[in-house]
């Protein structure tokens, strides 16, 4: 393997992008506002159309062409509200008055730029040549609960493996119990931990849970620093955990960012912000997790076989795989080396030990585990008995069990008279603007693999941090969740299609407690085998007031 074997994937995926002129979404503007204006704070918020799931890469455009990143010099503290789909930004008074006269005469522009994410992956392995850690740790385990014998093998895998990959459905304790004491552990042994995911809101969860089970046990969240752009309630919980608080504090008072890297003993970022912060950062980290890492395109994971540092891998290769826009059949040849932006980080070993063989594999065979040292959970503590026993036979194959009570499964039945769109249905529409107006006090997502479903939810009055793609809700979790199945599609919802089985459990994998599936309930158990039909066999008719 060479530098140049992985640098020119990432041109030859470039090179697609600019020709086909994808990777740049430009985002409208919906609404600004400058805020302490008469004390010339140099403090705005922006509000966009859409949600934005990844801060790393959004780039402000002003009229003269130059280019200004979120984590810019000039910027001292950004917060991004992601219920409002607004981002409140501080920065330098030059650089406000500039923005604030685009703002005004409507010529800043505003990206989400993946070209710019590839162009820090060139950067960075062209200073760093990707090895499979050999150092064996040989950390003392600190459990002070009853941990199942799955759990416990896992942990201590985790601390006397060069690589693990611990593998568990929703709810099977991989932050709670696996994650958690493994971190506590490397702590008791004064190490230095990275946690690294995805998308930032994949990466608060993880932190939410790991700050209040760490401060139970009496460990200040002052060890901790989440680098990037937090979100309003991360922020407002933990500003003392934020690199935005800490860099607005050294504003203020001088204090050297690396003063507070040196009493951090827990770092936290997504995998992009790792890729472009971690050649500056001058930090040797003893091990590194990487959350979700079934939804980690493989190339991006190689970034994290730096410095012989142990790491673990933690997801669900069941659920969804990475997202690659280029197409299978123009990988070949030259460009063979593209496909590793289609395999997910699972693959991570096959890349070094038989990259030939690996090239030659197809993107949907991403159910085989092909990492050593993989350690199963089996049983869920968030799934009933009668789901449990539904995904086992369906999706894991691996003895999902649980002794939960059963989950609570509904069903409405929404006959479509008539379909304008093949990707609307407007009765399904108008069941979950029932469903919301009647469950909108709790916690509900309302989840479809449609984005034309989505759009016409929110038309119909449907809150748009409530209605979700399948795609869009990966790394949240709630209450309740609505799905709107809309249609048999082979490629989103087709259970003979073995990605669409795994999307849908993304789906199904966003509850904690309550699921309701609104559908044509006679169309759908009429498709036998499909999983769907399979979910209303053990779904009962939904009534109000019918959730406890």
């Amino acid at each position: 393997m060479s530098e140049s074997l992985l640098t020119s994937a990432c041109y030859c995926y470039l090179a697609f992008l600019e020709k086909e002129n994808r990777g740049t979404y430009e985002l409208e503007i919906r609404d600004f506002n400058f805020l302490d204006e008469q004390a010339n704070s140099g403090r705005f918020e922006v509000s966009f159309n859409l949600k934005l799931k990844m801060l790393d890469n959004l780039v402000f455009v002003l009229p003269d062409g130059s280019e200004v990143m979120l984590d810019d010099s000039a910027i001292i503290q950004r917060i991004y509200y992601d219920k409002l789909e607004r981002l409140e930004i501080e920065c330098g008074i030059n650089l406000f008055h500039q923005i604030k006269k685009a703002l005004i005469s409507k010529t800043l522009r505003v990206y989400n730029d993946l070209r710019f994410l590839i162009n820090n992956l060139i950067d960075f392995f062209k200073k760093y040549t990707p090895a499979l850690p050999i150092y064996q740790p040989s950390i003392e385990p600190y459990v002070d609960v009853a941990l199942s014998e799955a759990q416990i093998n896992a942990v201590n895998g985790i601390l006397t493996k060069s690589i693990s990959y611990i593998w568990g459905p929703p709810g099977s304790g991989k932050t709670q119990y696996v994650l958690f004491y493994s971190i506590l552990s490397l702590l008791k042994a004064n190490k230095k931990i990275c946690i690294l995911a995805p998308t930032n809101s994949a990466l608060e969860q993880i932190l939410f849970v790991l700050l209040e089970k760490l401060e139970s046990v009496g460990i200040d969240s002052n060890c901790a620093l989440r680098l990037g752009i937090p979100s309003a309630s991360f922020l407002h919980k933990y500003p003392n955990v934020c690199e935005t608080y800490v860099r607005e504090v050294r504003h203020l008072f001088s204090i050297s960012l690396q003063d507070r890297y040196a009493m951090t003993h827990i770092f936290a970022m997504t995998l992009d912000g790792f890729i472009k912060k971690y050649p500056v950062m001058n930090i040797k980290f003893d091990h590194i997790f990487l959350d979700e890492c079934a939804f980690t395109p493989l190339i991006k994971a190689l970034s994290i076989c730096v410095d012989n540092t142990p790491f673990t891998l933690l997801g669900d290769h069941k659920q969804l795989a990475p997202i690659c826009e280029m197409p299978q059949n123009l990988m070949i040849n030259e460009n063979i080396c593209a496909r590793l932006w289609g395999f997910s980080a699972i693959f991570i070993e096959d890349f070094f030990i038989n990259l030939s063989k690996l090239l030659e594999k197809d993107f949907q065979d991403q159910a085989s585990i092909c990492l050593k040292n993989t350690f199963k959970l089996d049983q869920t503590y968030r799934y009933g008995k009668n789901l449990a026993e539904l995904l086992d036979k369906a999706i894991y194959h691996n003895r999902l069990f649980s002794t939960q009570a059963d989950t609570q499964i509904f069903y409405v039945d929404c006959k479509e008279k008539e379909r304008k769109h093949k990707n609307i249905a407007l009765s399904e529409v108008e069941a979950s603007i029932y469903l919301f107006k009647e469950l909108k006090e709790k916690d509900v997502a309302i989840i479809t693999p449609f984005v034309s479903q989505r759009m016409q939810m929110i038309k119909s009055g449907i809150p748009s941090d409530v209605a979700m793609t399948i795609h869009s809700s990966q790394g949240r979790e709630f209450e309740i969740v609505i799905f709107s199945p809309v249609r048999l599609s082979y490629p989103m919802t087709d259970s003979r299609n073995i990605q669409a089985l795994y999307t849908l459990n993304v789906a199904i994998s966003r509850l904690k407690k309550c699921f309701i599936l609104v559908c044509d309930v006679s169309f759908w158990s009429s498709c036998h085998g499909q999983f769907i039909s399979e979910i209303i066999k053990l779904a009962k008719p939904y009534h109000a007031r019918s959730i406890l």
